[in-house]
């Protein structure tokens, strides 16, 4: 059987996804991703989520997510002015009551991997998500700290009727969720 080339990596699987909607990413860090998904989908509107503040699991001092946040910043600077690209600098889960129920196209997860996080954020940000959408999220491989995603997907698929496992992108990097219609 041959292989889709969808599932070859990153950039490949993002063209295969509906363009113009409404999307968000959680994590985003310098933003180098963001900017690749914001590229290829061309959202409507983008919504970032991230607190740029030390991660328990990241042992990196403050001056580092600080230049991580800038570099964002500075990145989407005309699309942070246009309003097209709207930025919650605050956790997961507060930032989580902003959002409307079924408003989302599109989630890419890309922070806190650790099993009970990734639980948490599964659980949280699933009614987001619109009917047909799809969640991407990293981390699915077996190796710390990135293991805790795939008990935590698992888990996911078994407690909610409404989630489809598409596939994992071949490097291991990405696992792909679709919301039932």
């Amino acid at each position: 059987m041959k292989r889709d080339p969808k599932w070859d990596g990153f950039k490949p699987f993002l063209k295969t996804v509906p363009k113009q909607g409404i999307i968000a990413e959680l994590g985003v860090y310098h933003a180098t991703k963001t900017r690749v998904v914001y590229d290829i989908l061309k959202p409507k509107k983008m919504i970032w989520v991230d607190w740029w503040a030390e991660y328990s699991n990241a042992n990196q001092p403050q001056a580092f997510w600080d230049e991580a946040k800038r570099d964002a910043l500075n990145n989407f600077k005309q699309e942070i002015a246009w309003k097209k690209v709207t930025v919650h600098d605050v956790g997961f889960m507060t930032a989580v009551r902003r959002i409307a129920d079924e408003r989302l196209d599109f989630i890419r997860h890309d922070a806190d991997e650790r099993q009970g996080q990734m639980t948490s954020v599964l659980r949280a940000y699933w009614p987001k998500l619109k009917p047909g959408g799809i969640w991407m999220g990293h981390g699915f491989e077996n190796r710390p700290p990135w293991s805790g995603s795939i008990p935590a997907v698992v888990q996911h698929i078994r407690e909610f009727d409404d989630v489809e496992l598409l596939g994992v992108l071949a490097d291991q990097s990405h696992f792909v969720l679709r919301k039932a219609d």
